[in-house]
């Protein structure tokens, strides 16, 4: 006998903070794909997936949309997933109709491993799933429900804060659901959800999982992106954007409509032999097929990232435009306004304010300080447009048989689809050799500050990156760039993006670009 699968995606999911802020918390990107789809991959022997949408249900639904799954995904959306009469009850019963059959409950959120267990409940009957929690564990159990346990079967499902070891993680299966869905029309359930009426029903086998993450909970969300880190892919993780992989698929995410828009469409202005194909897209998401080859990160070297710059020069960086008051304007938007814009977000983000640091021996003025000793002229009133990527540092760029392609290529500059200034595609380079992602991944780098308010930034670097980026420098001279402006404009990147990460790696963006900026500005 078949059955079928709720997921409730409805809620804020508070819980998780800022990871939710723009997106549903089904969406947060557990490894190399969101939360949700790892939840549905668990049962590719159900009918049918039935997915309560509310909080960002658009974005859930477009999502998923570019992922292929066995079973039929089933959308009911819920008018009422915040305030007062909403609850995790009022939710399920949304679905009531759907589920007059033997089903599944399980949250959006609840990951589990590689547990050999039956969960059909036309096989298991009623149950109830738990893990049970381990002296090492770093969960604080009153945030959870937990079950009462006799010769096997569940007694009763605990409401929280009272307290024992048997978590009940938010799974269990439903044999009997006309008992079920009898017990959910009482007004109580609302609140509480399906473990009210989970409680009516006789005979619930309790089934341990040890293999579980909660990733509505920070401390469980962090070791479910530790479990699941794919060791090949390098992604920093960013509020609004994420990257996803399926298959031979890759499909990039954006809470901006805009962005996945304008994306799709520069393509057009791009060399079709350098860029993928996209297969598909819709408002906040397209997809392309993987393409062979690995990232340059690591591999660059003084000799071969000249041969890659020659490459770009020839195939990418073509068309150079007759410099235009539009252009002039576009690049102050882009360079001077952005910069001030993304600088003061980083200190409301994290609630701080601006002032001079001492950072590695280095005495830096305030940074809005810095940003006016700027020669803005040299930057905004001498730039170079031409065909761009707009986002070429390291991981961005493949590798195969001595040909190169390119991903994840920027929106616009500055609103233009077709042309930008060269001197930011190299400056992007030149900030991928400098920090490496696969670096800053690992954790390998610091920011400390002593007694004094001394700032000591570090971070890991390899040697072939910075003979790459010497030989770099030299090649930009050779070809009559402006070395410096590349220089700056390494500086403002970091500064631009540093509001855009995590703590503490924002922390170290903001002061290594400030340095860098103090730095370059001690040289003139």
């Amino acid at each position: 006998m078949s059955y079928k699968v709720v997921i409730p995606s409805a809620g804020l999911g508070t819980r998780i903070g800022t990871f939710t802020k723009y997106i549903n918390k089904g969406l947060v990107t557990v490894g190399d794909k969101p939360a949700i789809v790892r939840v549905i991959e668990k049962f590719k022997d159900a009918t049918e997936i039935i997915v309560l949408t509310g909080y960002k249900g658009d974005m859930v639904k477009q999502a998923l949309s570019q992922f292929n799954f066995t079973p039929t995904i089933r959308y009911v959306d819920v008018d009422k997933y915040e305030g007062k009469g909403s609850g995790l009850g009022y939710t399920l019963r949304k679905a009531e109709k759907h589920l007059q059959c033997p089903f599944i409950f399980i949250p959006n959120d609840t990951i589990i491993g590689d547990d050999s267990i039956n969960l059909n409940p036309t096989h298991s009957g009623n149950w109830a799933a738990y893990y049970k929690l381990k002296d090492e564990d770093s969960l604080r159990v009153e945030d959870f429900r937990t079950l009462n346990i006799v010769d096997g079967f569940v007694s009763n499902v605990n409401a929280k804060g009272i307290i024992n070891k048997n978590i009940y993680i938010g799974l269990c299966g439903v044999l009997d659901y006309k008992l079920f869905w009898e017990s959910m029309q009482d007004d109580e359930s609302i609140s509480i959800g399906e473990s009210y009426a989970l409680n009516k029903l006789k005979n619930k086998k309790a089934i341990r999982v040890n293999d579980w993450f909660d990733c509505g909970n920070l401390v469980s969300l962090k070791k479910a992106q530790s479990q699941f880190k794919n060791k090949n892919i390098n992604v920093l993780p960013k509020e609004d954007e994420s990257i996803w992989f399926t298959e031979n698929n890759v499909i990039k995410f954006s809470v901006d409509k805009d962005f996945i828009n304008d994306r799709v469409k520069r393509l057009a202005f791009l060399p079709q032999s350098l860029l993928p194909e996209i297969i598909s897209s819709n408002e906040f998401t397209y997809k392309y097929k993987t393409l062979p080859g690995s990232v340059v990160s690591k591999g660059l070297n003084a000799a071969n990232i000249v041969e890659m710059l020659d490459i770009f020069l020839k195939q990418l960086w073509k068309n150079e435009q007759k410099l235009t008051d539009e252009f002039i304007s576009i690049t102050n938007s882009f360079y001077k306004k952005k910069t001030y814009e993304r600088v003061r977000y980083y200190f409301e983000r994290f609630e701080s304010q601006p002032k001079p640091n001492t950072i590695n021996g280095v005495e830096c003025d305030e940074v809005f300080s810095l940003l006016d000793k700027i020669d803005w002229e040299l930057l905004c009133n001498e730039p170079i447009f031409v065909n761009f990527h707009g986002d070429l540092h390291g991981e961005n760029i493949l590798s195969h048989n001595g040909k190169f392609s390119l991903l994840d290529w920027r929106q616009n500059f500055g609103g233009s689809y077709e042309y930008g200034d060269i001197y930011y595609d190299l400056a992007k380079i030149r900030h991928g050799l400098l920090v490496n992602h696969g670096i800053v991944d690992k954790g390998f780098f610091e920011v400390n500050e002593n007694k004094n308010e001394e700032i000591y930034i570090s971070i890991f670097q390899y040697s072939n990156l910075l003979d790459a980026e010497k030989s770099m420098i030299n090649w930009v001279n050779e070809n009559g760039f402006n070395a410096y402006k590349v220089k700056i404009l390494t500086a403002l990147i970091y500064l631009n993006v540093c509001g855009l990460h995590e703590y503490p790696y924002s922390k170290f963006l903001y002061y290594y670009g400030t340095l860098l900026l103090q730095e370059c500005l001690n040289e003139r």
